[in-house]
């Protein structure tokens, strides 16, 4: 399932922020050009440029993105050129990062690394090719 910020049932659009509001719970590839607010469940992968896990969201999944701001929970590969976590944030996997900016008090478990570049996917049949995020 692919879901756009064209679908106005479950993405709320205003002012190209996306928002998957909490109560919500969303499985599948989500592929947001512009700001994506997750307050609600992702279980899948999302490309984005500037994506937000709020401190009542959480995700499983995949995430490449431009701008990676964690304050709730994740589990699962992150690539991203900037991550951003909170204190209150709940992290278990992989994040492969270029800048890297922790608040004392997260909790991360799993493996950190420091890349030089990320390859962002130019399609979909691209994204569930590098669904595991090499």
């Amino acid at each position: 399932m692919v879901i756009s910020m064209l679908t106005k049932d479950i993405i709320m659009s205003k002012n190209n922020i996306s928002v998957i509001a909490s109560g919500l719970s969303i499985n599948g590839i989500l592929n947001c050009e512009e700001i994506l607010d997750i307050e609600g469940k992702v279980e899948g992968d999302i490309i984005g440029n500037v994506v937000t896990i709020r401190e009542l969201g959480e995700v499983q999944g995949n995430i490449i993105t431009k701008v990676l701001n964690l304050k709730g929970k994740f589990n699962g590969k992150i690539k991203s050129e900037r991550i951003n976590i909170a204190k209150q944030a709940d992290i278990q996997g992989t994040l492969e990062y270029i800048s890297l900016c922790v608040e004392d008090g997260a909790k991360i478990e799993g493996d950190l690394k420091k890349i030089n570049e990320i390859k962002f996917p130019s399609s979909n049949k691209e994204i569930k090719e590098q669904k595991e995020i090499k």
